[in-house]
């Protein structure tokens, strides 16, 4: 999810490196699957028909949705935008380390405009099974969306490199968001974790008086905001700005946009004509209105670590290799006697574990681990020592081979009792920990696994 066009510190240099080196081939080797749309392409450089065809749909969806942006027509775009996917982040980075030598190693996607591509990595990582069983995460295809805007931007508008990244990160942010809602892949932005969380970090930096005002974002000084902040920024802001009252506006600050000569004073004269549009009160009343519009928001989850995704009543869950995924709910239970109740699958992988989270609060909480080839353990994290305890432990043959099975977690007072398929596997006593906070849902490492009709039941 990054512009390689949009760091001018490193641009020059990265310009040299691209013409020196061989450029990288994007014909298809025999192994890969290739689609071809009216508006992308997509080259997987593995083969398979489901990843390719789920491509290149968000692809088309989401470059035709910055051509609406910007005001473009289908007939402008002169060839198709093309999109490398590559079967994990190891193949990425390969890749990554011969055009950029490492710079956007981390980021799992970014664009080219030398070479008139985007490179983007199937994460979290996960063996064929699970990707036979799961498709392509959303996380990958947010990333494909993303980068097929990027690129449609880089190649109608002459200006791009100096963009700030309220109009960068803004248009990519909101037509990413779009693709997947065209392709059928969003619960909608208050529920899925993804979004909901980004509306999270918006609210949070309001609260804490540190919400950047328009004229700050349209100058580019909002910036120096933390990355996820950042994008959240962008993403809210510029979805306001096409709402009604101010999208007639907007529409003419996207038209000054298009036509501005770039430069290193583009942003100053960009955020010159914002305030022309809207009048110095009328900036005022702008950001009045965002952060009133921030307020509310009723954003469902706050996913810590990705990712996972929710489609109705089935809810899947997949790990990075580096961090365990876990995804709150926003708001607290507020009771000592509840039950989270549903079924869950564990899919085999190198750490087969999915985890129900308790009472999330500054002092920690409690995990029910559900761990194929074993059974069941509840273990308490306290966060003043970053420690965990093992607070109770029981074998389980379902849960061992990695069910489907049916999950009653019981909290009542200062006990937490777990039944499987109905009956009761192991109650542990918590002591003092308050499980009133809110509660998750979480896959060990590496994991994946799938949830459904999850529930908080009184």
């Amino acid at each position: 999810m990054v512009r390689f066009a949009s760091y001018p510190t490193f641009r020059l240099s990265i310009l040299l490196v691209l013409f020196l080196l061989p450029r990288h081939s994007t014909a298809a080797p025999s192994e890969s699957t290739v689609r071809a749309g009216k508006l992308a392409k997509v080259i997987c450089h593995f083969e398979s028909d489901q990843c390719a065809d789920a491509a290149l749909a968000v692809a088309e969806s989401a470059v035709d949705r910055t051509l609406d942006v910007l005001g473009f027509k289908a007939t402008d775009l002169k060839q198709p935008v093309e999109i490398n996917l590559y079967r994990n982040s190891a193949a990425y980075r390969e890749v990554e380390a011969r055009l950029t030598g490492g710079k956007f190693a981390k980021n799992n996607a970014f664009s080219s405009h030398a070479e008139r591509n985007a490179h983007v990595a199937l994460v979290p990582d996960c063996d064929y099974a699970v990707l036979a069983r799961l498709g392509p995460s959303r996380i990958a295809l947010r990333q494909v969306a993303h980068e097929a805007a990027h690129l449609t931007v880089f190649t109608l508008v002459r200006s791009f490199k100096d963009h700030p990244d309220w109009l960068a990160e803004g248009i990519a942010t909101v037509v990413e968001e779009q693709a997947l809602t065209a392709n059928g892949l969003t619960a909608g932005v208050m529920k899925e974790p993804f979004s909901s969380t980004r509306m999270v970090r918006a609210r949070r930096l309001r609260l804490a008086d540190k919400l950047p005002d328009p004229a700050t974002i349209f100058a580019g000084d909002a910036d120096s905001l933390a990355s996820g902040d950042r994008y959240s920024v962008c993403w809210l802001f510029f979805r306001y700005l096409r709402t009604s009252p101010h999208r007639r506006r907007t529409a003419a600050l996207l038209k000054s946009a298009r036509a501005l000569g770039g430069g290193s004073t583009y942003a100053k004269r960009l955020a010159e004509r914002a305030a022309r549009i809207w009048g110095r009160k009328g900036l005022v009343s702008l950001g009045e209105d965002f952060a009133q519009h921030l307020a509310k928001l009723e954003p469902e989850w706050e996913e810590v670590y990705r990712s996972l995704e929710v489609e109705g009543g089935v809810w899947t869950q997949r790990a990075y290799d580096s961090r365990n995924a876990i995804a709150w709910r926003t708001k607290p239970v507020l009771s000592r006697r509840y039950t989270i109740e549903g079924s869950a699958e564990i899919l085999h992988s190198g750490k087969p574990q999915m985890n129900v989270l308790l009472g999330r609060s500054d002092a920690g909480f409690v995990t029910v681990a559900f761990r194929r080839g074993f059974g069941v353990t509840v273990l308490g994290y306290d966060s003043k020592g970053n420690a965990w305890s093992n607070l109770a432990n029981a074998r389980h043959e379902q849960v061992r081979a990695g069910g489907p099975f049916q999950f009653e977690v019981r909290i009542r007072d200062r006990k937490v009792e777990v039944r499987v398929d109905g009956k009761t596997v192991l109650s542990a006593n918590i002591g003092n920990r308050d499980l009133t906070g809110p509660w998750g849902l979480g896959v060990q490492a590496g994991g994946a696994g799938v949830w459904k009709d999850v529930r908080l039941a009184r």
